[in-house]
């Protein structure tokens, strides 16, 4: 059958008018995060806009999941059930940054606050090579949303 659509694929065919308004809403918190965690906020912006298509996706619209978020081990928030998956439900979008910030900064992940937080593209690279996602692309993909979109205007 066809080849199923993209992330980033998806996320080119989304009108201007809604990823400027995106960006809009959370440039803050994504640069706000970067001052308290150490996080490149062109990292947090790209990786949202792909697991959320820029807010747009069910699990964000729905459930406040920004970040495609399945169920940790550990979660004791609210839940929901996706085509037979358990994702993290969250009360705010607010509360789906923090808690991506929390879930970067510690675990498989942690090694990579010890980068240089404007250093995007390393960033992205150590997110792939730490088993962040099962695209085996991710990290090139990530490093093309921030320059597709000038993410990395947040880090400052």
């Amino acid at each position: 059958g066809p080849k199923p659509i993209s992330k980033i694929e998806k996320l080119r065919m989304t009108d201007e008018t809604t990823i400027h308004q995106f960006l809009q809403r959370f440039g803050n918190v994504a640069s706000n995060e970067m001052k308290k965690f150490g996080i490149p906020a062109s990292i947090i912006l790209g990786q949202t806009m792909l697991a959320s298509t820029a807010g747009t996706s069910l699990l964000a619209t729905s459930d406040n999941n920004y970040f495609g978020k399945e169920c940790r081990p550990n979660w004791n928030g609210p839940s929901t059930d996706f085509k037979g998956n358990c994702y993290q439900r969250y009360e705010t979008a607010w509360n789906a940054f923090r808690d991506q910030s929390n879930y970067l900064s510690a675990g498989p992940f942690s090694h990579l606050t010890n980068l240089n937080p404007t250093d995007y593209q390393r960033w992205a690279k150590g997110l792939e090579m730490s088993g962040y996602s099962s695209n085996p692309n991710y990290g090139q993909e990530l490093i093309q949303v921030i320059e597709e979109y000038q993410l990395q205007r947040y880090d400052r």
